[in-house]
Parts: C-alpha cells; structure tokens; sequence
C-alpha cells in the first residue's frame, strides 16, 4: 500500500478488510469506492481491481456505487476514498484548517492569501480570510495570524479591492514617509507627523527626536514637512526650531536685537552712525537721531547730550556734536534741545547746568530774565525789604510803624537787630503814624491824637475823647483838646466845639438833654419828654397824657379804657369786667361794668371782648366768655339744666314741651334731648322727665311723649309701668287682650308661639309641651308616640321604642341592625348598650346593644337566638346562623355558652353535626372507656383492661371482675 500526503497531512488508503466482492448489481467494495466495469445483463461478478477510490472533493457513502454520493460540504475538504460529505477522521479529509477556506467539493484546503489571516477551522470562502489591522502585515499565505509592524515602517491596507475576493491588509511593510516617524507603539498603526518647527526629508524615522529642527533663519510652520516652510520675515531674528515666519518667544526666535536690522530671518548688519535701531528693525537706517542728542554706528536708541550742553540738529554721530550752553542760559539736565533763559533774581555765566545756582543776594532785586552777571542785581526801592536772596520782586512792603530805606533786608526794627543791619530803620514817632511802605512819617488829622510811637495807620491816631474836641493836628497829649458845648453831643474824634456832621457830634435830639462836655445824650425819662433839640433838660408830662418810655418828644393822649394822672408812664388800665370809651382820663371813675351778654376778659377794655360764649349766661361784669358766679355778679354761670343758652343770650330759654335737659351747659334747642322711652314730659324747662309710662301703655325711644298714655299696648305683648316697648309675651305665655301689663302662662298638652293672637295650640303628635311651652319638644330617644296622639304634657308620657326598632324624634325610624338586640326604648341603628335586664326594661333606659356571645340576632332582633346544639359563637355581634361556628374536635359546646368545654370523660366528641351517633358528647360503647376528658375520636375510648368489665356505654372508670357465679 502507498502512502499519501496532501497539504502537509498525512492520509493512508482504507484497508484491506474494507475491500469486498463486487456482487452482480453492484459496483464496488463496500464503502468510499466505484465499481470501474460491471455487466447488469448477466449478473456475473466483477474483478475486485475494477473498483476504484471515491473522486477527491466528492463523498461516496454507500457500497456498490457507480457514481459519486455529492460533494464535500463548504468548511469541509474530502481526499480519495471519502465516504463522508463532512469529513472528521482525517484519514480521507477532515474541518478545514486555520489561515485556510474550503468551498464546496474542496479536495484540498485553499490558503488564505497574503495580507489576510483566519483564526478559526472550518473556514467555506475566500471571504472568511481577515485582512491584516493597521500596524500589522503578512507576507506569507495560508495563515492564522499577522506579524506586528516593525519600527521605521508602516503597514496599512491597500486600496479596495473591486473583485469578489477577500479584502486584503499589509502584505509587507512600507517604509515610513518623509515628515512623518513610526514608533509601532500606537495600537492603531498610524504614522506621527514631524511637529510644527522640525522636517525631514528621509524615509524610515523611528521617533520624533529623528526629526530635523528648522534652520536658522527658516521657519517650520505645520507637522509633516519635508523641507522648510520658507525664510522669516524681515525684521526678526529666527533661531532652531522657528514655527512661526516672525516668533516672538525669544526661544525660537524674537524681533531683531537693539542696535541691528535683520533680513530674512538672519542679522544683517549694525544701525548706521546718525540712526538708531530700537528692536525689530529691517534698515539701517531706521529711525533718524533726535535733537538733544546724539547716536553711534550701532545704537540701540538716542544718547542724550550731558547736562550743560545742547545742540538743535538732527542726526548727530558724536558727543562732541553737542555745543556749550551760553551765557544768560542754563541746560537743565541730558538732551537738551534749547537752552532756557536764566530766571529772575539769578544770573548764569556761560556753561551753566543749574538756574538756580546763581542767585541774587539780600537786599537786591532782579526781575529780568537771562542775566549773565552779578551786575544786573539792582538794590531793593525805598519802603520795601528783599529778605532772601534770588529775589525777582521785593519781599514786601516795609512793616506798617517803621520807616526802611532803599536797599533795607527787613521789614521791621526786631529784624534789623537779629541780622545785625545798621540801616536806619527806625520807629513812627507820637502824634504820626507810618503807612506800610511808607518813606516818611504821616501827621494825625485834626479831631485825633497819638500819645504812642510806632502807629501803623490813621486808624492808630485815636480819635478826640468823647465830650471833648481837638482842633489841630499832630496832637500828642489829651491835655490839648476842650470840652463841648452845652446842647450838643461829642461823640468822639470832634475837631469843633459845636459838631453838627452827625459823625463826630450832633445837636441834641428832641427826647432828650445835653449839659456842656455831653459825650452822648441823655433820654428823657419815663413820665417826661422833650419837644424840641438843643434842650439841656426834660419836662414833666402832662395830666389826661402819658409818656408811656425814654426819650418821648411829644407825650400821648390817654386811650379809651385806660385814665392817666399827671406824670404818668403808662396809661393806667380800666380792671376787667370794666370798660371806658373816653380818651384824655385822668381818673379811674370812668370805668363801667361790662353790659349782659358780652363779655370783657382783658384789662383796657374800650368795647366788650364779644358775646358771651354760647350755654352760658352772662348778667353783667363778665370777665370771661364762659363765666362762673360770683359775690358782685351772683347770676353769671353755666346754663342752667332744662334750659338752653345762645351765643350772647339775655337770659336762658327753656326746652320745649316733651323735652328735657338733665345737665347745665346747653347751647341750643338740638341739646335738649326727647323725653326717655318709658317716661313722659308734660312741661317746658324740665331736667328730667315728669313720670313713667302708665301700665298697659308704652312710650318709645325718640316720640317726646307729653302724656303717659302714648300707645296702647297691643294683643301678644305686655307693658309694665315704664315701658319703651310693647313686649312680646315670652316663650310659653299668651294674651289675647290689648292694653295688658302682663302675659298669661301656656297650660300644658298646648304650646303658645311668640306674639301669638288668640288660644294655645294642642301639642302635636310625637312631642310633649309642659306648662309655658313655646315650642313643642320631641319625645326623647328611645320613645314614640302613636300617629293621631297628641296633648301630651310631659316626656314620660312618650312610650318606650317597641321591641326590635330604635326611636328618634318621638318616630320609630326602623328595625335595628343585624348582630344586635332591641328589647325596648333603642335609640340607635347600632345600640351600644351594655348594662340592662332583660326581664325589666325601665323607662328612659335603653334596653339594647350587641347580641351577646354565644347567640346570634337577625335585623329586628327582640330577643337573642341561642347557637343551636354542638355550635358555638365567643365574640359578641352575631348577624347570623352563619356566625355559629362548629364546635371543633375534643370540645362539648353548650347552647348559649360562648366558653369551650372539654368532652366529658366516657365520651368523645368528633366535630360532626348530623346523623346518628353526631352532634355533642358521644358515649364510649360498651366494654371501653375514657377516664380523661377530651377525647376527639371513638378511637380515644381505650378497652377494657384485662381483669375488669365494663359493660356499660359511657363509662369512665373500670370495674374489676365479679366472683365466680357472677355473670356479666
């Protein structure tokens, strides 16, 4: 035998025991073999060499085939001699392997092509092969997996493929691409771009840092690039690594450097002489140097000109471009572009770098600018001082009472002193005063003096004393001036004897008096007066006048209500209650009381105050608009009550008829008030009502009765004496009669509604009406009357609820409810009573509650029903037969008995009802017995022991056995 290898697997041919005869109708051996020749006419046998092994890719499943069974199933590959379709024994195919597919009548397994893999057997079609991922490849066929991506490489899948075939991945890795690098650490396989500021030009890059940086002078400016993005702008310097044309970090690059332009990216050269380059410069000539200063080949920015120097031009190289400052001028400080003229009160030789350096001394004075030498400082004018030095302008004006000359450094002597001066400042002398500023002393008018030296101003000449006069000037001493003349006034810095200016003197006013040397002049006192001016003396007033102050020129004719006596200050005042309407009095007998119904409340009364104040009366002599009585005036006072006083009123007017006023005070008619309900008033003038209301009558509330029979009382009330009101007869009395003082009492059985006219009503059915009943009461609950039974007059005469209904309202409303009893006098659906006899039943009791343990109550329920026999019911409520329950095995139930007992002992009780030997205690039979209670079943009466009888049924307890002749 030979054998066969296919794909890699070994197969042996099927061995000879498998081999049998061709019989006539068939073909081949037995199993996976055709027969090659046969000859169906004659029957005959065939050679055993004319059979054949089954066609590869095709199954033959039964013996003596002259044609294949089918061919081998998709997932399955069948080699010579397969007699199954789905092949398993690889002795003659077998499950298509791993990286392989087997189509249908497969003989041997076709592999996976490169790019592909599958991992699993059974594989049918191409299809099933799995392209290689991103990141992996395969370069073999046939396959159950792939090979991961080498660094420096990439393997990714080829274009789609149009054909039926297997899409196919990486069948062999690709070099990396220029800009990129493959680490073939990422899971997705992809390749990572060269960053912003790196290229590459070469393929195969592992890492990053294989990337190149950017060149000086060139920006890099996405990822993935192969060569640079390009130069950088002009005006910036790039470094490695540029990502931006003009960068600004100072890392990859900046603008370019102080003092340098740049071009493309690169530093071109340095700023030329007479410019400056600043940063970011492109020329370089880029900015033009300043005035003030001065710029080198390379500057970073202008360099000013020192202190002390200048220059105006443009474009300097050098410091010695920058000229001296002149004469008259000074430069303040670096990069000056003018020179600035020397201030006032200084002077600045040539060269000067501070104006003030230079200042003019004390005592002199310079007030033009651009002054070169000492020279041009001037002394300080008379009568003014220059204290400091540098002085533009003098300090100030000499000190008011001193005199300075021209070139003077203070402004007063104590100065002078301190500094050591010998300048001929020099105090004001007496009888002068000296000017701020002044060059010579000032003589003092004529009307003033100055005893003291050093005065500042005219106002330190004091005026002439007061009652005095002084006719010359430069007075010194008060001695010189004289008095004033009688009838005049020197009020003070008078310069003659009789001053008439007003400011320094006067001729004496009227009012007053002025004797020789008069300061001021003197009022006349109260009581006198002066007519005229120029008086020395005053006059005394006159009787019927008055000088009612000081000073009064012209005295006053005493006013109406007032009389005045020689001399007299202030008018002398008529008393209250008095009045006077005569002018000129000289005596208080012109003073008259106050006339009734006014009043005159003040002292000085000429007319009265007004009319008396309205509810009071005022007779005469009233001091006050509401006056009270007094010893000289007795009627004055309050109104009186039951009267009513106006305004002014001569004497009280009386309330009207059917009025009255019962306090003092009333101002009109509208205070007297109606007569009180329940009284009358029969006169005018009255402070209270004449009597009440006679009985039988009523006088209401506001009718100002005169009589005391206003209104007669009408039927259904009652008027006592006094009454406001016809009063209704009150709740159970009547009267049928009008003019009645009193009601009559309801009888009983009736009942007598408010106000009602006529008979009682008889007192309907279902209530009851005692004596003096208003309203009819219900009959209680619990208690009823017949339909046409009425008059009744007490509750006991309701009956009691009938048995096995509740009451309410005096009506039986119904039966009550199932589980409960109703004996009599129920007053619920549901009773809740509990203590009660059932034999008596007392009247106002209700004889009902819960149908007690051990019966049950239908609805209507007049007495309770008893559990029948062998049932049993512990809660109380029972509605029904149904609520009995069974007794349960072991216990004996007695009818109406809600306990549990346990069967006797001698029976047993099984929990049946019915039947014969059913139903309560059942007796043990004969020749047993059961000596404890509680037995459940016949089974629990035990038999008599040997050596005793029982021949009774029901017993308890064993006899033993009779002597001989004894039978049982």
């Amino acid at each position: 035998m030979h054998q066969r290898i296919y794909f890699g697997l070994n197969f042996a041919p099927p061995p000879s025991n498998l081999l049998l005869r061709c019989l006539a109708s068939l073909s081949c051996f037995e199993l996976g073999g055709l027969c090659l020749f046969h000859d169906s006419g004659r029957g005959g046998r065939v050679n055993a060499s004319q059979c054949r092994l089954c066609d590869p890719g095709s199954f033959c499943s039964q013996t003596g085939l002259s044609a294949v069974s089918g061919p081998c199933l998709p997932g399955f590959y069948c080699l010579e001699g397969s007699h199954s379709a789905t092949p398993t024994l690889g002795r003659a195919g077998g499950l298509c392997p791993m990286g392989h597919y087997c189509p249908l009548a497969t003989s041997v397994p076709a592999a996976c092509p490169p790019g592909t893999y599958l991992d699993a057997t059974g594989g049918r079609e191409i299809q099933e092969c799995k392209p290689c991922q991103r990141g992996w490849y395969q370069d073999s066929s046939g396959q159950k997996e792939c090979k991961p991506c080498p660094p420096g490489f990439l393997c990714h899948n080829p274009r789609a493929n149009l054909t039926r075939a297997s899409p196919r991945g990486a069948a062999s890795p690709q070099p990396c691409p220029a800009g990129y690098t493959c680490s073939g650490d990422r899971p997705d396989g992809q390749s990572r771009p060269c960053p912003a500021g790196t290229y590459s030009p070469s393929q195969g890059l592992t890492a990053t840092g294989e990337c190149l940086a950017c060149p000086a002078g060139l920006f890099c400016g996405a990822e993935g690039l192969v060569e640079p993005s390009g130069p950088c702008s002009d005006g910036f310097l790039c470094l490695l690594g540029a990502t931006v044309p003009n960068p600004r970090d100072h890392r990859t690059g900046s603008p370019c450097p102080p003092g340098m332009f740049c071009r493309q990216g690169s530093i071109a050269g340095e700023c030329w002489a007479g410019y400056y380059c600043d940063g970011g410069s492109m020329r370089a000539d880029r900015a033009l140097c300043p005035a003030g200063s001065f710029c080198p080949r390379g500057a970073a920015a202008p360099l000013p000109c020192p202190a002390g120097t200048f220059s105006v031009a443009r474009g300097n190289t050098h410091q010695d471009n920058c000229s001296t400052c002149p004469a008259g001028h000074h430069c303040q400080g670096e990069g000056t572009v003018h020179p600035v003229p020397c201030p006032r009160g200084h002077y600045c030789p040539a060269g000067l770098v501070l104006g003030l350096e230079f200042p003019c001394p004390p005592g002199t004075v310079q007030n033009q600018p651009g002054a070169s030498s000492p020279g041009a400082c001037l002394p300080c004018p008379p009568g003014t001082f220059c204290l400091l030095p540098g002085l533009s302008q003098p300090s100030g004006l000499c000190e008011a009472g001193y005199v300075c000359p021209a070139g003077s450094t203070s402004p007063n002597l104590t100065n002078v002193q301190q500094q050591g001066n010998s300048s001929s400042i020099h105090l004001c002398p007496p009888g002068h005063y000296c000017l701020a500023g002044s060059g010579s002393p000032l003589p003092c008018p004529a009307g003033t003096l100055s005893s003291s030296p050093g005065q500042k101003g005219v106002e330190g000449c004091t005026p002439c004393p007061p009652g005095l006069f002084c006719d010359r000037p430069a007075l010194a001493e008060p001695s010189g001036a004289q008095p004033c003349h009688a009838g005049y006034v020197c009020k003070g810095g008078s310069s003659s004897p009789k001053p008439t200016d007003g400011h320094r003197g006067y001729l004496c006013p009227p009012g007053h008096s002025c004797p020789a040397g008069s300061a001021t002049e003197r009022p006349c006192e109260a009581g006198s007066y002066s007519p005229s001016a120029g008086r020395d003396r005053c006059l005394l007033c006159l009787n019927g006048t008055a000088c009612p102050s000081v000073a009064t020129v012209e005295p006053s004719v005493c006013p109406p209500g007032h009389f005045c006596p020689a001399g007299t200050v202030l008018p002398l005042a008529c008393p209250a209650g008095t009045l006077s309407g005569q002018t000129g009095a000289g005596s208080a007998a012109v003073c008259v009381a106050c006339p009734p119904g006014a009043y005159c409340s003040f002292p000085g009364a000429s007319a009265p105050d007004g009319p008396c104040q309205q509810g009071f009366f005022c007779h005469s002599g009233s001091v006050h608009p509401a006056p009270r009585s007094t010893e000289s005036f007795p009627r004055n006072g309050p109104c009186p009550s039951g009267y009513y006083c106006p305004a002014g009123c001569l004497s009280p007017v009386p309330c009207p008829l059917g009025s009255i006023r019962n306090t003092t005070g009333g101002v009109s008619m509208e205070g007297c008030s109606a007569c009180p309900s329940g009284s009358y008033c029969s006169a005018e003038g009255l402070s209270g009502p004449t009597g009440p209301c006679s009985a039988g009558f009523y006088c209401p509330f506001d009718f100002s009765s005169t009589t005391p029979y206003a209104f007669l009382c009408p039927k259904g009330h009652y008027c006592p004496v006094g009454s406001p009101l016809a009063l209704p007869c009150p709740t159970g009395g009547y009267q049928p009669n009008a003019g009645s003082e009193s009601c009559i009492p309801c009888r009983p059985g009736y009942y007598c509604e408010e106000a009602i006219v006529g008979d009682p009503l008889p007192c309907p059915p279902h209530s009851f009406c005692p004596a003096g009943t208003m309203v009819p009461h219900h009959c209680p609950a619990g208690t009823h009357t017949l339909l046409e039974q009425g008059g009744l007059q007490s509750e006991r005469e309701c009956l009691p609820c009938p048995p096995g209904s509740f009451c309410r309202a005096g009506r039986i409303q119904g039966e009550c409810a199932a589980g409960y009893v109703c004996a009599s006098g129920s007053a619920d659906f549901t009773p809740q009573g509990s203590e009660w006899s059932w034999n008596h039943c007392e009247w106002g009791v209700q004889c009902a509650g819960l149908c007690p343990p051990g019966f049950y109550c239908p609805e209507g329920t007049e007495r309770p029903q008893v559990c029948p026999p062998n049932t049993m019911r512990q809660a109380p409520g029972g509605a029904s037969l149904q609520d009995c329950v069974a007794c349960p095995p072991h216990h004996w139930c007695i009818p109406g008995d809600p306990e549990l007992h346990l069967c006797p002992a001698g029976h047993y009780c099984n929990g049946l009802q019915g039947g014969p030997g059913r139903g309560g205690p059942q007796e043990c039979p004969a020749f047993t017995y059961r000596a404890t209670p509680g037995a459940g079943a016949r089974s629990h009466c035990r038999p008599c022991p040997p050596g005793s009888y029982c021949n009774t049924t029901g017993a308890s307890v064993t006899l033993p056995d009779p002597p001989d002749g004894f039978s049982h």
